[in-house]
């Protein structure tokens, strides 16, 4: 049984469900300026680009990931660099896994 409005209505999660159309994951954010066909907002860069700039992604609702690939290569150095951090002071203070 799909839910309906009336079922749903004050129950937890229930804009998600209603708003998603297929009655599962989250509401899709609408970007703030009108995106051309054949072309994604990034929420990160705040920048209209070409679809190529996108990663694929099968689990989203057009195949890209969210974040254009400069952004997500931003966030995956930023990331790295904390890790390695993080394992530099475990070696200094003499602590391993």
């Amino acid at each position: 049984m799909l839910p309906t409005a009336s079922s749903t209505i004050g129950a937890p999660g229930a804009a998600s469900v209603l708003a998603a159309g297929s009655g599962r994951g989250r509401p899709r954010k609408d970007p703030p300026v009108n995106v051309p066909s054949g072309s994604k907002y990034c929420f990160r860069c705040h920048s209209v680009l070409p679809l190529a700039s996108f990663a694929t992604d099968n689990k989203t609702y057009d195949s890209k990931r969210a974040d254009c690939r400069a952004c997500d290569n931003a966030a995956s150095a930023a990331r790295d660099k904390h890790r390695r951090a993080l394992r530099n002071m475990r070696l200094a203070a003499g602590l391993t896994r």
